[in-house]
């Protein structure tokens, strides 16, 4: 098994190794859903962000006495993150 690093790396090198070892698999296609997990893996972590600081927002608000209704748009549960990352493997 091969290190993903290695092969992010190293590409063009093990594309010719694979090729003259006549071995089946597509390292074009691995590339490129590299590329989309790593996209994904970014988005997600950008809505975690945005849920933490929405929550210390809230928070602050609730300890202040504030209202909090403005924030419900903003503040994503976590089983909504959940579902975004559903729907984007999906579609």
């Amino acid at each position: 098994m091969l290190d993903i690093k290695l092969l992010r790396s190293n590409f063009e090198e093990i594309k010719k190794a694979l090729s003259a070892r006549n071995e089946q698999f597509d390292l074009d296609q691995f590339q490129v859903l590299d590329e989309d997990r790593r996209k994904k893996l970014a988005e997600v972590e950008e809505l975690k962000n945005r849920l933490n600081l929405s929550s210390k927002e809230v928070a602050k608000r609730k300890k202040a006495g504030e209202d909090i209704s403005d924030l419900y748009p903003i503040a994503l549960s976590p089983g909504t993150i959940s579902s975004m990352v559903s729907t984007n493997k999906k579609g």
